[in-house]
């Protein structure tokens, strides 16, 4: 399991095309993961646009260790990898795009970013909540995956932010959450599912009010392989 997970968020420049082979965009973008996977301490990453937004595009990378994550920030490939990225997404744009997360997952977040459709949750505390609080949200999180799983939700995996997160709301520690599902129809039933808002009560109180746009959303993935082949 990596060591960290770190979170981007992207808006496509207006006028271009992020997707078709062979476009300025798409080349842009398969130069700038080739020279992002020989970073020491990479491991893999994902890239999809989301489901509801597609101007707007997520990546995760996994790294060994945060200090990797660190250095490659620091560097001249973190430059190059910036300069290409600019052809294809508004660098300009203000938070959340462009912004970064880094997460410690507990267990296997892979799987869940190979399915078809991977949700995106974050439940934001206070940073100035206690250890007890921020383990009876976690507690409960987990509970609510028990009903997750029975319906049809697939390799859920939680981990807290390594960074503190300022919204709107005030600084914030966020307990992220990745989800798979087979298909979007999936997620609208357990939506629906009679017991679901008992279930998702309990979480809800004990976060803030979710950050618009941000707090929970849909993306379809790609495993940087994918890109570079």
């Amino acid at each position: 399991m990596a060591e960290s997970t770190s979170i981007y968020f992207y808006n496509i420049k207006e006028g271009s095309d992020f997707a078709p082979a062979g476009s300025v965009e798409a080349d842009a973008f398969k130069k700038a993961i080739a020279i992002l996977s020989k970073q020491p301490g990479y491991i893999r990453s994902f890239w999809g646009p989301r489901v509801q937004s597609p101007n707007k595009v997520v990546g995760t990378i996994d790294w060994r260790d945060v200090a990797d994550n660190k250095k490659f920030i620091e560097s001249d490939a973190y430059k190059s990898v910036t300069l290409l990225f600019d052809k294809v997404f508004d660098m300009q744009g203000k938070p959340p795009f462009v912004s970064q997360d880094t997460v410690n997952f507990k267990w296997d977040s892979v799987t869940a970013r190979k399915t078809k459709i991977t949700e995106f949750a974050s439940f934001d505390i206070a940073a100035s909540s206690s250890s007890e609080d921020k383990a009876k949200l976690e507690s409960q999180l987990e509970k609510s995956l028990d009903f997750v799983r029975e319906n049809n939700g697939r390799a859920p995996s939680i981990g807290w932010s390594i960074d503190r997160v300022q919204v709107p709301q005030g600084l914030t520690h966020p307990l992220q959450l990745f989800l798979g599902w087979d298909s979007l129809d999936d997620c609208a039933k357990i939506g629906k599912h009679p017991d679901f808002f008992g279930v998702l009560s309990p979480l809800r109180a004990m976060v803030l009010d979710p950050t618009e746009d941000m707090a929970m959303f849909y993306a379809r993935l790609r495993a940087d392989s994918d890109f570079l082949n």
